[in-house]
């Protein structure tokens, strides 16, 4: 196990492969000194415009994890935050006053049902697009 990774230099990584052109993925089972175990590293290094070299950092505990789904989680986790940051800030999610348990399910489907119809009448307007990133802001603009 290497003792310290430096994140400009992943010669010592190994190369899985190019996910797209610019853009690499690599990987190295590390110790993490602040978990106290092994840790599987994933970095994606993209070439920017300017030349620069741009790199993140994503791990997992699991060291038999394939790289390429460690980076699928990540992806699908930060769609899950937009998630929930679109219901807190445009749909009331975190506006509920009640305490009694089936009221605040109430709410809390009311309001993530509310953003996915939202995300469904702006996706039917976007069908022929492959990948349709939605955002409540973005649907709030075109009324």
């Amino acid at each position: 196990m290497i003792a310290q990774v430096d994140c400009h230099d992943l010669s010592r990584l190994n190369f899985v492969k190019d996910l797209k052109p610019g853009v690499s993925l690599y990987t190295l089972i590390v110790w993490s000194c602040c978990l106290n175990c092994p840790i599987c590293l994933v970095c994606i290094s993209e070439v920017q415009a300017n030349g620069k070299i741009k790199n993140a950092l994503l791990f997992s505990t699991d060291i038999h994890l394939p790289p390429e789904q460690i980076l699928e989680y990540y992806q699908a986790r930060f769609q899950i935050e937009f998630i929930f940051r679109d219901a807190k800030q445009f749909t009331g999610l975190s506006d509920c006053q009640a305490r009694h348990l089936p009221r605040l399910d109430f709410h809390f489907n009311a309001s993530l049902i509310a953003l996915n119809l939202a995300k469904h009448e702006l996706s039917s307007c976007h069908s022929s697009a492959k990948s349709f990133v939605f955002s409540m802001a973005s649907y709030k603009r075109l009324e």
